[in-house]
């Protein structure tokens, strides 16, 4: 196995316990406090682990732009996340936003030249109808049994997208 599915691995499992958590959190109090002392906690975390583990490099005013970016809009992303979990059921908000892989994928497709093989290009559309699927209703009672299983072998993307993607 390539280390960098274990460490895919890793973050799945990490950003699933933390998503439960925050779940728990936002219910509790204000989304905005919760979210805050996330992030602020987690930028300890990353400044521990990169002081500890490796020098904190100098970069490129380039790279600190495409840094400065990439932090503006992952704050605006997990604003939009925390505030789903707290008026929203975790059940259709978690699969949803879980879904920026799709978008990260497609990028790395058409900006980086990367392809995709075997199981990651069925894995792809899965995770978007598995997405879509959490946001339906039940389906109704007079649906066959093998109709309502399919429909809910669809809603485990997660698990392809943490194993192929």
């Amino acid at each position: 196995m390539e280390i960098g599915i274990l460490f895919g691995i890793a973050a799945m499992l990490g950003w699933g316990f933390a998503d439960f958590m925050v779940v728990m959190a936002v219910k509790k109090s204000r989304f905005m406090q919760v979210l805050v002392w996330s992030q602020v906690i987690g930028a300890i975390a990353c400044l521990v682990i990169a002081a500890i583990f490796f020098h904190i490099p100098v970069v490129s005013q380039k790279d600190m732009l495409l840094a400065l970016a990439a932090g503006l809009l992952g704050g605006i992303a997990s604003w939009a996340f925390y505030k789903g979990l707290q008026v929203g059921k975790v059940a259709v908000v978690a699969p949803i936003g879980a879904c920026w892989v799709i978008i990260t994928v497609f990028l790395s497709i058409v900006l980086l030249h990367e392809t995709l093989t075997g199981l990651k290009i069925i894995a792809v559309p899965i995770v978007i109808i598995g997405a879509v699927l959490t946001t339906c209703q039940k389906p109704p009672m007079n649906t066959s049994v093998a109709c309502r299983w399919f429909l809910s072998m669809l809603r485990i993307p997660r698990i392809l997208r943490g194993l192929a993607l």
